[in-house]
């Protein structure tokens, strides 16, 4: 081994060993430097602060590169091989002089402004799909790296303008702004067109009444309906609004033809009598949300044909579709819908005979019976058929087609029960601000829950509420609120949901797009995932509010998205185009149809409705966790502990560790364990969970072992398992 002792960047002339440079030895080169050098050529420096001997040259070094070599006898000549990003000259193995511009690298004179083999320095490999433009490694392009890849800042609606600012609610990036289509405006968290969006009618934030709609920036209620207050109702029978608006009928009176008369309640004797002539059933239909046909063109549809199941005490709307036969003449007539449980009948009908004049449609209401059945009539045991009878109209001749289904007896319902959704809401104040949890304030969300979700009931409680900075770290608040429900260690079918309301408006806080919620999306939902039914979202009391806690806790009952206003992680299931719901729904909050153009709520765009598939897959969820409603989480329980790694476009961090008497949630991958050199020491499960509405994952980690110094996962930077909780490693 032989030393080289060099002082301001100059070689000992003593030395007959060719000193190997590197850039950072020459960008602050002022004291002593020893270089040993084996029999393999390499090298190890070291420097002491010391002054130049005097009458020795120097030479000036331009930082981050070596502009050249310069010995005792001052000739510059570069080694062999060495180089950096100065001014070029130097000279390749073969002895030959690289052109100005160009540096030798080993055997060839390279640019090391362009070469992605040497980018800014012999040796410096550009990545894959990187490459050199002025010595630094980049996107091409002009592009930018988010999160490990590179991206068009300019076209890209996940990152538009910068790193993790995505495009909502049917927005595009166009030059780096996320912007609407055009004719349309941003009205708070959607596109939407004020001329016919039921929701922003003739400007943002207008909503026509429920059941209405918007033509030519004007809402207006379907035929038959009047606006009440905030619902099209149809003041013929309508025991709230009788004849008129606000004219409520007595509890013992009944809303008929626009009159309060005696007889009230859901179960009378419609004083009609024998089946229907020249007349045919052609369908029958339930509606809890969405349209579950019992029968069509005479025959049954069993429960295991349907695409969604019809729930038990949970109340439902029978649509009975009639087709009338030759020689039938338009009259009134009515519809029985009759439910035997457990060997006891009851009856029902509505309390309006619509007069028939033709075949039934899904889109006209009253082009069908309509009879409602109340919840606690309607259970798992229950059978129905169905008929329709005359009131006094029938000619004498005529004949019985198809008024009953079945013709006799009675058919299985094929109700399943699912069970309660329990909601804990947590107040979070931010910017000094906290949302209201008044009674009042939380009405809106019960009631978009129970229009939209198969539950039989919903739940509310408010806990203590906590404190965040502003503006808010998502990921961060939604692993806070996670930990509150792990101390709170509440039964294992609560669902913990964090309420902000940083501003005094939805408009101000969104004004220019935003991010109104985010929670967990496990692999598979169960006792075993209790720790992820935790989200968070916008506590501003209104529509979008409650439209943003329903999309959320879809996504903690597994739920992906729907394919419609450019989502991140789309459901590739999903059957119907265009994120559209695809089937006919009911809305009971203003019972009123909704047309299968709606989209669904677990999209980005607007007019959000629920269709079958979402439907059915949010009752397969609750019935499994209802099945475990009678397991609570108690410390003693606790026999595994795990760290959660954040990981978003900030890059990785701990959040706080998991303490629960269950397996980790998320699906299995390995990962390594680095120790306190770097190198790689062992090969570890952890388990990754999605977070919905970003690019963010919550990664639970094996609790570190002696020796243990980080953890390197896929699509994430090395973080110490020392680091303290929120030190981000970017």
């Amino acid at each position: 081994m032989t030393k080289v002792a060099t002082s301001r960047c100059v070689a000992s002339a003593r030395s007959s060993v060719m000193l190997a440079l590197v850039p950072f030895l020459f960008a602050a080169c002022t004291g002593s430097i020893e270089v040993d050098v084996g029999a393999s050529g390499g090298s190890s420096a070291s420097s002491q602060s010391e002054g130049p001997p005097p009458g020795q040259g120097t030479s000036a070094v331009p930082s981050g590169g070596v502009a050249g070599f310069v010995s005792s006898g001052g000739s510059g000549q570069l080694p062999a091989g060495m180089g950096g990003s100065g001014g070029g000259g130097g000279v390749g193995a073969s002895g030959s002089t690289c052109a100005p511009g160009l540096t030798a690298c080993g055997p060839e004179c390279v640019d090391l402004k362009v070469d992605e083999r040497h980018c800014g320095a012999c040796g410096l490999t550009c990545p894959e799909g990187r490459e050199c433009n002025n010595g630094v490694c980049g996107c091409p392009n002009g592009g930018m790296e988010c999160g490990g890849t590179c991206v068009d800042v300019k076209t890209n609606g996940m990152h538009c303008g910068t790193c993790g600012n995505p495009c909502r609610g049917g927005q595009s990036c166009v030059n780096g702004i996320c912007a609407c289509p055009e004719g349309e405006e941003f009205c708070g968290v959607v596109c939407a067109d004020v001329s016919r969006d039921a929701n922003h009618c003739g400007r943002c934030d207008n909503p026509c009444p429920s059941g209405g709609t918007c033509e030519g920036r004007t809402c207006t209620c379907p035929e038959g309906r009047q606006a009440c207050g905030d619902t099209c109702v149809d003041t013929s029978n309508d025991r709230e609004h009788c004849g008129m608006c606000d004219k409520a009928c007595s509890p013992t009176e009944r809303c008929q033809n626009g009159m309060c008369v005696d007889g009230g309640g859901a179960l009378l004797d419609d004083g009609c009598e024998g089946p229907a002539q020249n007349l045919e059933i052609e369908q029958i239909a339930v509606y809890q949300t969405v349209k579950i046909p019992l029968m069509q063109g005479g025959e049954a549809v069993s429960a295991e044909e349907r695409k969604a199941d019809v729930v038990a005490k949970r109340e439902a709307l029978f649509r009975v579709f009639v087709k009338p036969g030759s020689g039938f003449t338009p009259r009134q007539l009515s519809a029985r819908v009759h439910i035997e449980t457990d060997g006891m009948t009851e009856t029902f009908f509505s309390d309006q005979k619509p007069t028939i004049s033709g075949a039934s449609t899904d889109e006209k209401l009253d082009s069908t019976f309509q009879v409602y059945v109340p919840r606690d009539k309607l259970l798992s045991s229950s059978l129905y058929s169905v008929e329709v009878v005359e009131c006094g109209g029938a000619t004498a001749n005529g004949s019985v087609l198809r008024p009953r289904f079945p013709a006799t007896g009675r058919l299985a319902l094929g109700a399943v029960d699912t069970g309660v959704l329990k909601i804990a809401f947590v107040p979070i104040e931010a910017n000094s601000s906290r949302p209201d949890t008044s009674e009042t304030a939380l009405e809106p969300y019960r009631a978009m829950l129970l229009a939209t979700y198969p539950v039989t009931d919903v739940q509310m409680t408010v806990v203590e509420g906590m404190r965040t900075s502003y503006p808010i770290n998502w990921p961060g608040v939604l692993d806070d609120v996670r930990a509150r429900r792990q101390a709170d260690r509440p039964a294992s079918d609560v669902y913990y949901y964090g309420l902000l309301k940083p501003t005094g408006t939805l408009r101000e806080f969104c004004g220019g797009g935003c991010t109104t919620g985010i929670g967990y999306v496990p692999s598979g939902v169960g006792q075993n995932s209790a720790s992820a039914r935790v989200a968070v979202g916008i506590g501003f009391s209104d529509r979008v509010s409650a439209e943003t806690l329903a999309h959320e806790v879809a996504h903690n009952h597994g739920r992906l998205h729907a394919p419609c206003g450019n989502p991140d992680g789309p459901d590739r299931n999903y059957p119907y185009s265009g994120g559209a719901v695809g089937v006919w729904g009911f809305d009971f909050r203003g019972k009123t149809l909704v047309a299968p153009d709606r989209t669904d709520l677990m999209g980005y765009c607007n007019n959000k409705w629920l269709s079958d598939y979402t439907y059915q897959g949010l009752v397969e969820t609750v019935r499994r966790v209802s099945g475990t409603a009678s397991s609570v989480l108690q410390a003693s329980a606790i026999s595994a502990r795990w760290l959660v790694l954040l990981v978003d476009e900030q890059g990785a961090r701990w959040g706080h560790p998991i303490d629960e008497p269950a397996p980790p949630m998320g699906e299995p991958e390995p990962a390594e364990v680095l120790d306190g050199t770097g190198q790689a020491i062992q090969t570890v499960t952890v388990y990754r969970t999605v977070i919905s509405d970003m690019e963010a994952y919550s990664i639970e980690v094996p609790v570190p072992q002696p020796g243990w110094h980080s953890i390197r996962v896929a699509g994430a930077p090395v973080h110490p398992f020392s680091a303290p909780r929120g030190h981000v490693s970017p």
